[in-house]
């Protein structure tokens, strides 16, 4: 569950893609490497970790996902908050 708490402000590293979008968000490198499947919290949407290393992961985002929230307005180098 999600706290509602934000825990960084990351910011859009890559967009590649229509459906899906994927997005590349910066984490502190200090964090924990990320496993595949987690669940991270971006501008309070639930993404799924498809990849992931040192400072970095990334998720992908459906269409429907993009039309109704602000993810698909998303541009590089945006301030995302991450939880």
């Amino acid at each position: 569950m999600f706290t509602g708490l934000i825990e960084h402000v990351g910011s859009v590293l890559a967009l590649q893609g229509g459906d899906p979008l994927r997005i590349s968000v910066s984490i502190p490198e200090q964090w924990p490497l990320l496993p595949l499947g987690s669940s991270v919290a971006v501008d309070g949407c639930c993404l799924t970790a498809v990849s992931a290393k040192a400072g970095r992961f990334t998720a992908e985002i459906g269409a429907e996902t993009a039309r109704r929230t602000t993810l698909g307005t998303l541009r590089v180098n945006a301030s995302v908050n991450v939880e």
